[in-house]
């Protein structure tokens, strides 16, 4: 049995409001990018159908709906998972940065 699934990284609107310059929004909004790139190209892996974004390699925006044949509950939990591993690696990278600053 096919399932519809619906992915929404966000809030996006905290993104929005924390940023003071257009350097912290241009930030945020690439963070937001590349995280839900890695959760289409996950939810992809796992046999899902991309519709919305139809390719996963472009800008993906914050909202991603598939079409997918295994436990939706399950893949959305993963997802959240895989969204959340990718920020805490960015957050270690700017650690290390600073850490040598």
């Amino acid at each position: 049995m096919n399932h519809l699934l619906l992915i929404a990284i966000g809030p996006v609107q905290d993104f929005i409001a924390a940023g003071r310059r257009t350097a912290d929004l241009a930030a945020g909004s690439s963070l937001l990018v590349q995280t839900a790139r890695e959760v289409a190209e996950y939810l992809q892996s796992r046999g899902c159908e991309l519709i919305f974004p139809s390719d996963a390699s472009g800008d993906v925006p914050n909202k991603i709906l598939v079409v997918c044949s295994d436990d939706p509950k399950e893949l959305a939990i993963q997802a959240r998972h895989i969204a959340q591993g990718y920020i805490h690696a960015r957050w270690d990278d700017v650690a290390r940065i600073l850490a040598f600053a």
